[in-house]
């Protein structure tokens, strides 16, 4: 009997051993696996992180790009109503001339309204896209002032001659065609700055594409 006890309790103890075994082994096996799942959410949770961040970024860039080449149309309009408007003054200048045909006074300022009034709408359509870029928008103000400056000699020279009130001393052709080189001068500066920050931008998006 004692003997049949002692096989009994050999048999629960290897019983007991077997089934602790088991369960050390069961939870050591769940310890692994939790980790690793813990190690794959992260990585996970990593990944999804880094592609919003960057799809951020792209989307960024994109509407930045967008813009620019909304600034830059709108400044090439504006340049071209510029050299549009100094060109009048010149052929006006030069209607007694042979080779240039005759414009009237009446013509040149009406020729002139349009284009300030194309220009007033560039004007806005441009602070509103500069809004938001103000190394862009100081360039935008000294291609303004440049222009100021030719447009007050063609009002006080030209369009409007003879006013009681001037606005500029000199109003000869030369003054002129000094007006309008430096207003050329700060429209190939900003367009530059524009193509710079554009590069910058493009450069970008393939960096974030190569990653």
């Amino acid at each position: 009997m004692e003997l049949l006890s002692d096989i009994r309790l050999d048999t629960w103890i290897n019983l007991l051993g077997t089934l602790i075994s088991a369960g050390l082994a069961a939870f050591v096996a769940y310890i692994i696996v939790s980790k690793q799942n813990n190690a794959q959410t992260s990585l996970l949770i990593s990944q999804v992180k880094y592609e919003r961040e960057r799809d951020a970024h792209n989307f960024i860039v994109q509407m930045k790009l967008e813009k620019y080449s909304l600034i830059m149309s709108s400044l090439v309009d504006s340049m071209r109503c510029y050299k549009e408007s100094y060109q009048n003054i010149m052929n006006y200048i030069r209607s007694d001339d042979s080779y240039t045909p005759a414009i009237s006074l009446d013509d040149l300022r009406r020729k002139e309204d349009e284009l300030q009034k194309n220009l007033l709408d560039l004007q806005k359509e441009m602070n509103i896209l500069l809004t938001y870029f103000p190394k862009i928008k100081a360039e935008w103000e000294r291609v303004l002032t440049s222009y100021t400056e030719m447009s007050n000699i063609i009002y006080d020279g030209y369009t409007y001659p003879g006013r009681y009130q001037q606005l500029v001393n000199d109003t000869s052709e030369t003054a002129l065609k000094n007006s309008f080189y430096a207003l050329t001068l700060d429209y190939v500066s900003m367009v530059e700055i524009i193509e710079r920050e554009m590069q910058d931008l493009m450069e970008s998006l393939e960096k974030q594409a190569a990653l």
